[in-house]
């Protein structure tokens, strides 16, 4: 299960591109011209909104949504101390530290979705030492109501 959103965006994935989804704009224009329709488009860059984020909004949006406390723990932990280093002319930069942003593409991005994602119909029996506690709690993340968001991580 994914959601819709991160199956329509072709930039930035595995395997994706975007030449697909030009064709199909281009289509779509030309299709438009030819019935003599009006065609509206929007172009939104969402560089600011990855590169931007302030964390600590998203562990409250999570907190608010009823995410567990572990969970955001774990999440928390994949950003922690995160680094960056640049190549400039063949030269790899000393690592400095991010502090704000999510990776593209990452689904914490979508928090502010929670709310219209479905339930979660199963936990991954497989991982890492450190997850075991996660597992041994997959019942309660299959009660009513649980957000799929989990799903992604």
């Amino acid at each position: 299960m994914q959601n819709s959103a991160l199956l329509k965006q072709a930039g930035f994935r595995k395997g994706k591109s975007c030449s697909d989804q030009i064709a199909t704009l281009r289509i779509i224009t030309e299709q438009s011209m030819e019935w003599q329709s009006n065609l509206y488009l929007n172009f939104i860059n969402f560089e600011k909104g990855f590169d931007s984020v302030d964390r600590e909004v998203i562990w409250k949006l999570l907190e608010y949504y009823g995410v567990p406390q572990i969970f955001t723990n774990l999440i928390q932990q994949l950003y922690d101390n995160g680094t960056c280093q640049v190549i400039h002319n063949g030269k790899l930069s000393e690592a400095f530290g991010v502090n704000t942003g999510v990776r593209q593409g990452c689904w914490v991005i979508i928090t502010n979705d929670i709310p219209n994602c479905g339930g979660l119909d199963y936990a991954s029996d497989s991982g890492k030492g450190e997850d075991r506690d996660i597992l041994d709690r997959r019942e309660e993340l299959r009660r009513p109501g649980f957000r799929a968001w989990m799903i992604y991580v």
